[in-house]
């Protein structure tokens, strides 16, 4: 069985008040402080002095724009500043982009679908869908993850638990490794939460029974709701056993 990988860090249970420092356990004042914005703007890349202060601004500006759903969990400067990169630096548009996830997202319930701890996926559809976030990082110390395309029978499970729990399934294991234990263990690791990751598809195994038609609906939902809500999630995609005629 392939499950999302954790590390083996864990938190002491007398330490356990510890984690109200977390990231993810933050306030809004607290997510929102300098140190913060400095910190996205320096994982996403913008902390260039020449650009620095124009990107600060355009965050700060968006930090007023949303202030009416400061109570959302995911209004912070690393979640803000993934829209506004999405949205090629268009302060409209990052708010629209932020605005639209937010609502998708409680449509589905995701901000609790990893928190609550309530969604066990079964260890059938875990064996023939593989997937997992390695241990260890790539070079910038960010998460790598493994999907191993030949390997998986998506067919299979899709026939048997049908379009919903498929599609459920895909998203918890994402959203477990950006906000559940595999990102909380990160942060204790590297200092930050997760925000982009190195992906690397396993072809070996990829044959004609990947190619069903009844699939094709449901993945190019999976890749619209990739580009749409996780923008920019990855930053460089490796292919590992490249595909051979069988």
């Amino acid at each position: 069985m392939v499950t999302v990988t954790t590390s083996s860090s864990t938190i002491p249970e007398e330490e356990s008040d510890t984690t109200k420092s977390s990231w993810f356990c933050q306030s809004y004042e607290e997510h929102w402080s300098d140190d913060n914005v400095q910190l996205a703007l320096q994982i996403w890349g913008l902390s260039d002095d020449n650009v620095d202060r124009r990107h600060q601004n355009a965050l700060g500006q968006l930090q007023q724009r949303l202030y009416d759903v400061q109570e959302y969990p995911l209004n912070h400067p690393l979640e803000v500043t993934r829209c506004y990169v999405d949205a090629k630096y268009c302060i409209e548009s990052a708010e629209q982009k932020f605005r639209s996830m937010m609502a998708w997202r409680k449509l589905h319930h995701l901000d609790d679908l990893v928190r609550d701890d309530t969604f066990h996926p079964p260890t059938v559809m875990q064996r023939y869908y593989p997937s997992c976030w390695l241990e260890g990082y790539d070079k910038e110390g960010d998460p790598i993850w493994l999907d191993r395309v030949g390997a998986a029978d998506p067919w299979a499970v899709y026939q048997r638990y049908g379009h919903d729990p498929f599609k459920r399934y895909t998203l918890w294991v994402r959203e477990s490794g950006l906000r559940g234990r595999f990102a909380r263990d990160y942060e204790q690791q590297q200092g930050r939460p997760p925000v982009r990751c190195t992906v690397v598809f396993d072809f070996d195994g990829l044959c004609r029974r990947h190619l069903q038609v009844g699939l094709i609906a449901p993945l190019e939902e999976g890749i619209r709701i990739l580009q749409d809500y996780y923008g920019s999630m990855a930053k460089r995609c490796l292919l590992y056993t490249s595909p051979s005629p069988r």
